[in-house]
């Protein structure tokens, strides 16, 4: 069986999928964190941003490192 859940994080909302082939341990599992989605607007963002209000914007996106990697 397949299950996509979703809860609310800190910067928005997180969803999870869990996929089974019928045995006792998942077959597959997936994140999609709100930082994921968050730091995908850079591309559209950052051209044309000064370069003194870089490090202000990216900040400004709220999201986590350890979120990032995943």
């Amino acid at each position: 069986g397949r299950t996509w859940t979703t809860i609310e994080a800190p910067w928005g909302r997180a969803g999870y999928l869990l996929e089974s082939r019928g045995s006792t341990t998942p077959w597959r599992m997936a994140l999609r964190t709100p930082t994921f989605a968050n730091v995908q607007v850079l591309e559209a963002v950052l051209p044309g941003t000064r370069v003194d209000d870089v490090e202000a914007t990216i900040a400004s996106l709220g999201w986590t490192l350890g979120d990032l990697d995943k």
